[in-house]
């Protein structure tokens, strides 16, 4: 006989909340789940931080849900008691999760954290959701636009950088990085506006 998962109420995503994966499905008979994170499952914050809110995925095509949106009470917290790599993917278990069946009825959500429960970054390394808004300036300090988004297709990762209708890629690399000053919101890199 298996147990049903108990119900948790719903509870409202965190302000700084960011979408850091999904879970595929229920991982062995003791309710452990397994979870795809959206970067190596080596860097994953989801390693670290116990504290997850799981959110319905939206329907293909849809937006990721937006802290403070007019449905964000449809999360649900979760406490995790252990979170280890597992291949490709990484296999964690929660409190109140005790069996397969409960396990499964999290299949398709959404993982979201907190942005201050991440640990620190070392020194010359940003999270990515830190970058996303901050102003880029190039030579001369020449306004560029502002980080829309990064992405890393295996050589470097690379700034999407908007300016109206104008979108700038920027290589995201030391030898085109001037300084990074997220505290400020700047991004200062050697870069000519008319490239």
């Amino acid at each position: 006989m298996t147990s049903q998962a108990v119900p948790a109420p719903p509870e409202a995503l965190p302000a700084d909340a960011v979408c850091v994966g999904r879970i595929r499905d229920a991982w062995g008979i003791a309710g452990s789940i397994r979870v795809e994170p959206f970067n190596a499952p080596r860097e994953s914050v989801l390693r670290s931080v116990r504290r997850w809110w799981l959110v319905r995925a939206p329907a293909p095509g849809g937006a990721p849900l937006q802290p403070g949106s007019a449905v964000r009470m449809v999360a649900r917290a979760l406490q995790i008691t252990r979170c280890r790599i597992h291949g490709d993917a990484l296999v964690a278990q929660a409190q109140d999760i005790s069996d397969r069946t409960a396990a499964e009825t999290l299949k398709g959500y959404e993982i979201y954290l907190s942005r201050a429960d991440f640990p620190r970054a070392d020194s010359g390394e940003y999270y990515w959701i830190d970058l996303i808004g901050c102003t880029v300036l190039g030579q001369h300090d020449a306004p560029l636009g502002v980080v829309a988004a990064l992405d890393d297709h295996g050589a470097h990762p690379i700034l999407f950088i908007q300016d109206g209708e104008r979108e700038r890629l920027v290589p995201f690399v030391e030898d085109y990085l001037i300084e990074v000053d997220v505290g400020s919101r700047r991004i200062r890199v050697d870069w000519h506006a008319d490239w």
